[in-house]
């Protein structure tokens, strides 16, 4: 079945958009966008590499890859669980918080320069149509796995 052109060019849209949206948040912010959500992530305490993963629906080797540059960087920890030495926790250090409070101004000015004239009930639908497109791949992934 050939797919609509309509359809796929919505989809090649939202690819250029986030690939754009990732360079912009990194320059307006400091720090990427991947990196920032692992800050956040940890900012409550301790979490175990696994419970990241899933926390943040990258795939393991994106998360380790960066996990290790932050830990060289000193804003975060890794260590072996003490009741499972299977498991690997992570936790953001002192260093790490700083720089999610410092930049997490700048991330909200970023987003609120983007997104100023887009309307709540815009955004509703928009959010909407991509839960649909991700309810799908998930779908397709699932029966891809099998």
């Amino acid at each position: 079945m050939v797919m609509p052109v309509k359809q796929l060019e919505m989809m090649q849209h939202i690819g250029r958009l986030y690939r754009t949206w990732a360079s912009s948040f990194e320059a307006e912010v400091g720090i990427s966008g991947v990196r920032w959500r692992i800050l956040l992530a940890l900012h409550n305490g301790l979490i175990s590499q696994k419970n990241l993963i899933k926390k943040l629906q990258i795939d393991a080797a994106t998360l380790t890859r960066h996990v290790k540059a932050m830990e060289k960087d000193g804003l975060l920890t890794r260590a072996v669980d003490e009741n499972d030495n299977r498991v690997i926790n992570v936790e953001i250090t002192e260093a790490g918080l700083v720089l999610l409070h410092q930049t997490r101004v700048k991330r909200d000015a970023f987003l609120q320069k983007m997104m100023w004239d887009i309307s709540d009930e815009e955004i509703d639908v928009l959010l909407a149509t991509l839960d649909k497109i991700q309810a799908r791949l998930c779908n397709v992934q699932s029966s891809l796995e099998k």
